[in-house]
């Protein structure tokens, strides 16, 4: 609520409350709020109607969770959900499924029935940065397929077209990685000659995908974790290198002295996570997966 005297507002500009579209010909200046999915009152510190996702614990009108200072819910939503087209259907920015954020899966019979559809759960690989990133995808390309479910043939086929699956000694390996692996013009740059083409048949434009925003990626299940496009490009190097049957130990010098080499610092560690997991990528093992209860 404004106080008289301590505030000033712009008709010219229709946004206030962390990003949401004002509505002051309903209840005056800095009153309601407008969001995706519902309208906020600020006097009351409610919303007008239930949350489109029942909790069983406090109120459905209460907004972020009765803790503004803490949270905010600038969709009226409380995960974010994809049908299994990867098609963004609804936001839950509040909710964590232990202790990490990431995306849930909706299978086609889980989107049709509504209630009580239980999704699939995949924890982003860079908890730090993949939230903002996704929130960027939402907000401006929300109609554009935003996540990938790479089956094995995908992976596969990726490994084909990088020639990574062909036999060589271990001389000629050496050199295939360090020639191949080069940005932009080495075929083991799978962002370049893969992840990016198919993002940008797919609606998306090169200026989104060149600062480091794009797509999403799930690879066959595996550990039930979401890969941001940069990441994506990491897990399917690191899986090339075990296919030119280098060590471990050997992708990781390559990846190491390459980032030294191009951008004078160390390897963030969700980039060596992601490498580690392309590398031991194994598609015989399953691992259980964790389902979420959208009651």
């Amino acid at each position: 609520m404004l106080e008289p005297g301590r505030s000033y507002a712009t008709f010219t500009y229709g946004y206030g409350y962390q990003g949401s579209n004002k509505d002051d010909e309903l209840q005056g200046t800095g009153n309601i709020y407008t969001t995706e999915f519902r309208q906020y009152s600020s006097r009351l510190g409610n919303w007008f109607s239930v949350d489109p996702k029942f909790f069983a614990f406090g109120s459905n009108y209460s907004y972020a969770l009765g803790c503004p200072v803490i949270f905010n819910d600038k969709y009226g939503d409380t995960a974010y959900y994809f049908n299994s087209d990867g098609v963004f259907l609804r936001v839950d920015p509040q909710l964590k499924i232990n202790n990490q954020n990431g995306i849930i899966i909706l299978s086609k019979l889980e989107v049709k029935s509504q209630l009580k559809s239980a999704g699939t759960f995949y924890a982003f690989n860079d908890q730090k940065l993949d939230r903002s990133r996704m929130d960027y995808m939402i907000n401006n390309y929300k109609d554009k397929k935003l996540v990938y479910l790479m089956s094995e043939e995908d992976i596969k086929n990726a490994m084909v077209k990088a020639g990574t699956d062909q036999k060589m000694d271990i001389t000629k390996r050496f050199k295939y990685a360090k020639n191949e692996s080069d940005r932009g013009a080495g075929k083991m740059d799978f962002f370049t000659h893969q992840l990016a083409p198919e993002a940008l048949n797919n609606g998306l434009n090169l200026d989104v995908l060149g600062s480091d925003q794009g797509p999403f990626y799930i690879f066959n299940n595996q550990q039930y974790k979401v890969y941001n496009l940069m990441d994506a490009g990491n897990w399917l190097w690191g899986h090339a290198m075990k296919t030119l049957d280098f060590t471990y130990t050997s992708a990781q010098w390559f990846s190491e002295g390459y980032s030294q080499y191009r951008h004078h610092e160390w390897d963030p560690s969700p980039d060596q996570e992601a490498i580690g997991n392309g590398y031991f990528y194994d598609s015989k093992s399953s691992a259980e997966p964790i389902k979420h209860e959208d009651k």
